[in-house]
């Protein structure tokens, strides 16, 4: 499998199919994603190593649509994220994005997590933007559960781009050796068979589950033989992208 090792101050990411390990900055993660229908899709992921090298950025968006269709936008949205890599809060990142995004219109809606991972503090800091949360796996209790707000307010937290303004929170959990999280997009729970019934958030923690001892590029090619096994002989319908990571 191909590495890709993120250096101090740069940034890795995109909008196109992958499928490959990125080490960045006492993190590695193994990326898959899938564009429907071309080369190019909707859904962004980006990754970064801030200047000083102790903090590592992690972004996974989702914009309204799918495909060739919207990638335009998702590169768009991917440049101006690249500009925000040394910013110290998720939320203030999700904060200038959405009113970036709002001055685009309906088609620009996007969902988004950025978690961030300090080395030196052993914590994981997370914010959404009407996104599903992370999965977190502890190696204490082993066990994957999602990693929810735990103080939401009001209309905060919304979809990028549905107000002009909107509050994101942040908060933070421990993060230690031996811990992962599993970060998506809608297109892997939401995927349909022929039948129309969706892979489902269920179908998806049992295939975590079975493959908690696997290795973290292992563990990413279960989830994507046991997606496309659901969804065969039918088409994929949306782009879908994940990615698992834990510590060097």
């Amino acid at each position: 499998m191909e590495q890709h090792r993120i250096a101090c101050s740069e940034i890795w990411g995109g909008v196109r199919s992958v499928d490959l390990d990125v080490c960045a900055g006492g993190l590695t993660a193994s990326v898959y994603s899938l564009a429907c229908g071309g080369e190019k899709g909707g859904d962004i992921y980006y990754l970064s190593v801030c200047s000083g090298d102790h903090l590592t950025r992690i972004v996974l968006a989702d914009v309204r649509g799918h495909g060739e269709q919207v990638s335009h936008i998702s590169s768009w949205i991917y440049d101006s994220l690249r500009r925000k890599m040394d910013t110290s809060e998720g939320s203030s990142i999700l904060f200038d994005l959405n009113a970036a995004i709002h001055g685009h219109g309906f088609e620009a809606l996007t969902t988004a997590s950025v978690v961030g991972y300090s080395m030196a503090e052993s914590r994981l800091y997370y914010s959404y933007a009407g996104h599903s949360p992370i999965y977190l796996w502890r190696r204490t209790n082993r066990r994957w559960s999602p990693l929810r707000l735990t103080s939401e307010r009001g209309a905060a937290n919304l979809v990028l781009g549905v107000l002009p303004s909107a509050q994101f929170d942040q908060e933070h959990t421990p993060f230690l050796p031996g811990d992962r999280f599993f970060l998506y997009t809608d297109g892997v729970i939401e995927c349909p068979n022929a039948d129309g019934e969706q892979f489902g958030a269920p179908r998806l923690l049992n295939v975590l589950d079975a493959a908690d001892k696997d290795s973290l590029a292992d563990m990413k090619n279960r989830v994507v033989e046991a997606v496309q096994r659901h969804v065969a002989p039918a088409p994929f319908h949306d782009d879908l992208t994940f990615m698992v990571a834990g510590i060097c």
